[in-house]
């Protein structure tokens, strides 16, 4: 049985990365900080255990794409990925507590934005924006090279509790 944990946001890499550790020994699959607002970065949070542990996978849950551009949620996903020797891991979703504490309104089209960021993601990780990438809300307007991540491509996963978001997502 693969055993994944969550951390709540507010720990510090230190904290974070003393946890990790622990549950590294035990044999725990996988450990995910929390994206919100107002906390530490994630993927800055989780450097410290990338680099001192080996086994763990290393998750950041739920970035959105109306927070952070998908091109540098991919930026951060593949360089996690690459400190951590191919361990890193990102769920996306449409992050409403994020776009609720900036003030800004939920997207007509929030499935599609979605879909378009987790296809840029996926296509960065596949080093496959060597011409960009268009979409209809989501754009990569200059090519691309991700030669640079030579680890095994990390994994990407879409968070959803609503109907459509399900549906788009196989669920």
């Amino acid at each position: 049985m693969k055993i994944d944990i969550i951390l709540e946001p507010d720990l510090t890499p230190e904290e974070i990365c003393d946890l990790g550790l622990i549950a590294e020994s035990y044999g725990i699959d996988s450990i995910w900080t929390s994206n919100y607002f107002s906390h530490w970065d994630p993927f800055i949070s989780l450097s410290q255990l990338a680099n001192q542990s080996s086994q763990i996978k290393l998750g950041v849950l739920a970035v959105s794409p109306f927070e952070m551009h998908p091109l540098k949620i991919a930026n951060s996903l593949l360089t996690l990925n690459e400190v951590s020797h191919g361990r890193a891991q990102v769920a996306v979703g449409a992050g409403e507590g994020n776009l609720t504490a900036m003030n800004l309104d939920t997207p007509k089209k929030i499935v599609l934005a979605v879909r378009e960021a987790l296809e840029i993601i996926i296509k960065a990780c596949s080093d496959d924006l060597k011409e960009g990438d268009s979409g209809e809300i989501f754009s990569v307007g200059l090519p691309c090279d991700y030669g640079w991540a030579k680890h095994d491509k990390p994994v990407v996963y879409g968070t959803a509790y609503r109907h459509m978001m399900m549906r788009m997502e196989g669920g």
